[in-house]
């Protein structure tokens, strides 16, 4: 019998609104500056500033503290709408979510003032979690997190935090996240950063329309758009994403290839002899994986096959939403359930 605890695939799910529920109050946007930041790659990132929210309370005892990695292109803000009783129910917990390098928020090719554009260096999804390591240690001032769980590439940064700093959190929970990209999603990243390479040598609308075409193919799934998508209006709207590229538009699309990069280099075996059994044998939290059956943006395989090497619990989603299914109230109370009940605290 495999040793992962597998999670029966759902067929159906019940629809559960991201938005529904008692919503938690944030704090208003916080900036640390960290000052500089040495770099896995030897460059430093100077200056190194963390926009980060705050949600709930921290208890007495300091010990309910859970932090948020950011999704690819996602902000914390964005945050608000989920929390509490909808997606994710954190409700009674200290959440602290993490704007990511190059989202336009913490420091980012469109926002240094020294290393804006192409002069910014090269940022890993490492340099990501040893930031927030520093928010939480240096600013925030704790000696410890309960746990830590992310979306997408939060859900990355989920897998790095485990392997940096594993005595440091008692659960991870990514979600549609990966330990390493799997070779579906290296072909169609490495696709989309030419495609931006393109767009920032010419503007051109041809580039923008192939940019918003390749999120229109792979963020849902075929069956998705069957039974959602009316077949006369694409053309028009990728036409109409060409015309008005706003998201890549004064310097965004830095922003976005240096996420992809960081995304594309993933891989939490590359000091373990590039062995994720060797990863899963040294790993010392609580672990539940999240994905979807039929993502096709960050394949399921890879953290499938870090929770089987690991003895941890899988939940496997099946609805036809691929790597939105979280977000567009395809993944029902079976996510939100199953995340509240692990990370549930005894006392």
């Amino acid at each position: 019998m495999s040793a992962r605890k597998q999670l029966p695939i759902l067929a159906a799910l019940v629809v559960l609104s991201p938005l529904a529920g008692v919503r938690l109050q944030a704090q208003d946007l916080q900036v640390a500056e960290l000052g500089e930041c040495v770099l896995e790659s030897g460059e430093v990132l100077a200056p190194c500033d963390l926009g980060y929210r705050t949600y709930g309370e921290l208890n007495a005892a300091r010990d309910n503290a859970i932090l948020i990695s950011t999704w690819f292109g996602g902000n914390s803000a964005a945050w608000t709408g989920i929390l509490g009783g909808g997606l994710i129910d954190l409700d009674g917990f200290y959440t602290i979510v993490v704007d990511a390098f190059g989202n336009g928020v913490s420091t980012s090719p469109t926002t240094s003032p020294t290393q804006g554009g192409g002069a910014f260096p090269l940022v890993s999804i490492g340099d990501m979690v040893h930031s927030q390591y520093r928010l939480v240690t240096d600013v925030i001032g704790l000696d410890g997190l309960y746990a830590v769980l992310g979306i997408s590439m939060g859900g990355m940064q989920t897998f790095e935090w485990m392997v940096e700093y594993p005595d440091f959190f008692e659960k991870a929970v990514p979600i549609i996240g990966s330990p390493r990209v799997a070779a579906f999603d290296l072909a169609r990243w490495e696709t989309e950063l030419r495609v931006l390479e393109l767009f920032e040598l010419c503007g051109c609308e041809e580039a923008a329309a192939a940019h918003a075409g390749l999120s229109l193919l792979t963020i849902n799934t075929p069956e998705y758009h069957f039974r959602v998508t009316d077949r006369n209006t694409v053309q028009a709207n990728l036409a109409r994403q060409g015309q008005n590229p706003r998201g890549l538009s004064d310097g965004r699309s830095k922003n976005i290839a240096m996420q992809l990069r960081a995304m594309i280099n993933h891989d939490i075996t590359r000091d373990f002899g590039g062995d994720l059994a060797r990863v899963a044998a040294a790993m010392q939290v609580e672990l539940l994986v999240v994905v979807n059956a039929t993502d096709h943006l960050v394949t399921p395989g890879p953290a499938l096959e870090f929770a089987e090497l690991a003895g941890a619990p899988s939940l496997v989603l099946a609805d036809d939403c691929g790597h939105l299914s979280p977000f567009q109230a395809c993944s029902g109370s079976v996510m939100t359930e199953t995340i509240s009940g692990f990370l549930a605290r005894e006392d």
